[in-house]
């Protein structure tokens, strides 16, 4: 990359933060923080809505393969996220950059142990966070060194944005 063109995207990057946010990141931090208020408290029907429509498919589908595998209370996507979300994941943390691709936009997060990627997905006029990914990640990792096999309850990487 030749220096001009470094010196642009940084300027570019460094106007952005420095003036805030345009009208559509606000609108992805507004939804970020709407869904990480709804997580954080526990008030798991409010969050169902806020999450989007591949996360909601992953956690459903997820419930079933566990509830036949005989693991209580994993009949619903709603009572997956409730016994993860604390295990799993931190949405306290702020957007420090928010990039837009299409229907998705990529969130850096920072917040106490570090800066994380998270994702926001845009469905009918609206962003939903989408979890499905860092979800399959931390479930195989919970998995390694057992006799059991999450291929049923995991999906394929990348199914959620076309690839990674």
């Amino acid at each position: 990359m030749s220096m001009s063109v470094l010196f642009r995207c940084c300027a570019v990057v460094l106007l952005t933060a420095s003036c805030g946010w345009t009208g559509e990141q606000r609108e992805i931090a507004d939804a970020w923080a709407e869904s990480g208020r709804a997580l954080s408290e526990g008030d798991w029907e409010a969050a169902w809505p806020l999450l989007g429509a591949g996360t909601r498919l992953y956690l459903d589908s997820a419930a079933v393969e566990l509830d036949l595998l005989g693991v209580p209370g994993c009949r619903t996507g709603t009572d997956l996220l409730e016994l993860t979300y604390d295990e799993y994941f931190d949405l306290s943390g702020e957007p420090t950059l928010i990039l837009r691709n299409g229907d998705f936009a990529r969130l850096e997060i920072a917040g106490p142990e570090g800066t994380v990627t998270r994702w926001m997905v845009l469905e009918d006029g609206r962003w939903l966070l989408d979890l499905a990914e860092p979800y399959r990640d931390s479930i195989t990792s919970g998995f390694e060194g057992a006799f059991l096999d999450p291929s049923p309850i995991v999906p394929p990487r990348g199914s959620s944005r076309g690839g990674k």
